[in-house]
């Protein structure tokens, strides 16, 4: 479980994380993006880049370019631990 900033994130599977958070029209700092089908999340750093972990490089930061984009399934609102 991931407690920074005062927001539970427990480890659970994008497909639940999805359906957990809120929608969000477009990205932004910080906006989660979801991938392939929701087997693959990330969080969006700006309009061309975000984070996200690969299985042979661990944390890493990937551009929007057309490979990603095809696979996006949408973005999403961390929630603020305020609400």
């Amino acid at each position: 479980m991931l407690t920074d900033n005062g927001v539970l994130i427990k480890r659970t599977t994008a497909r639940k994380l999805y359906m957990a958070t809120e929608s969000a029209e477009k990205a932004q700092f910080g906006t989660l993006v979801f991938f392939d089908d929701l087997k693959h999340v990330g969080i969006v750093r700006d309009k061309d880049t975000f984070f996200h972990a690969a299985t042979s490089q661990g944390t890493t930061q990937s551009l929007f370019a057309p490979y990603w984009r095809a696979k996006i399934v949408g973005f999403r609102k961390m929630p603020t631990g305020q609400e």
